[in-house]
């Protein structure tokens, strides 16, 4: 199997769901409930194939997290948040793609299977 999605969400029942769905579908899937266990995990080794982040996060918020995470791990970002303003925030971000809450799970799982190899 190719290298795991890295999953960065605190709210445990949509981390579960979510992480459910990209399993169902044969992904290798790692998860983080905020921005410092996901720095934690890459600062450790991981090498994430696609990174998907909530951006609203306790701790360490998907910003901060992005800001931390660019000289640990280069995967493409896809940002699923409920973000009011999330149209207009998300490109300093330089997303691939984003997505706002309730997210379409079909849709997400297209997403993240075209950048998986």
């Amino acid at each position: 199997m190719g290298r795991p999605i890295l999953l960065i969400e605190d709210d445990d029942e949509l981390r579960e769901v979510m992480q459910l769905v990209l399993r169902s579908q044969g992904f290798d899937v790692a998860c983080a409930v905020d921005g410092l266990e996901a720095i934690s995990l890459l600062a450790n080794g991981l090498r994430p194939s696609v990174i998907l982040l909530d951006l609203m996060l306790p701790k360490l918020d998907g910003f901060a997290f992005r800001e931390r995470a660019k000289a640990l791990a280069d995967a493409p970002l896809i940002v699923v948040s409920a973000l009011d303003d999330l149209a207009a925030r998300v490109q300093e971000l330089n997303p691939t793609a984003w997505f706002r809450k309730p997210v379409d799970l079909d849709v997400l799982i297209a997403a993240v299977a075209r950048l998986v190899h």
